[in-house]
């Protein structure tokens, strides 16, 4: 008996999804690339439980989450862009910046924690860092939505800074 070669196609498509992992659950992003991939999916059960607590306004106990996801993976930069989330409705603006930085020296790429360190920025009245940060969100690929705003902030900026220029570096 031969087989077509659709046929074939089929069963080996059958085969291989078979054998493959389910998704990752993970509400934000994926595996960094460092460390253990095992401790990161426990890591990932903190983290996930943290984003449900952030979502129900129980601050203090989503950080605590999230400091015990990083207790177990260090290396995952939305832990960390959730502690800022969490600082940020606190109105702990210090440590929100810091858990921003961190986020975005695990995860250079996440637009997210660059937007929020040029909203941290601009809210100080630091306007060539707030750029700065403003432009680095815009280089890693923000939504669509999100690119009309960055642009924005950023002609804002300029010019604030072209009628103030000893506010450049």
């Amino acid at each position: 008996m031969s087989t077509s070669p659709i046929s074939a196609f089929c069963l080996i498509v059958l085969v291989l999804g078979s054998l493959m992992q389910p998704a990752l659950a993970y509400k934000d992003g994926a595996f960094p690339g460092k460390g253990s991939i095992q401790a990161w999916h426990k890591a990932n059960d903190q983290y996930n439980q943290a984003c449900d607590l952030l979502t129900a306004g129980k601050y203090d106990e989503a950080i605590a989450k999230d400091r015990a996801a990083l207790a177990i993976y260090p290396y995952d930069g939305d832990y960390w862009g959730n502690i800022g989330d969490c600082l940020g409705f606190k109105k702990d603006t210090k440590g929100e910046e810091a858990a921003y930085k961190k986020a975005g020296s695990l995860n250079p790429d996440d637009w997210k924690a660059w937007d929020s360190l040029g909203r941290i920025y601009n809210d100080q009245g630091h306007d060539a860092e707030s750029k700065d940060a403003f432009v680095h969100a815009l280089r890693c690929n923000p939504p669509a939505q999100k690119v009309v705003e960055l642009e924005t902030n950023i002609r804002a900026l300029d010019d604030e800074m072209d009628k103030h220029p000893e506010k450049r570096h």
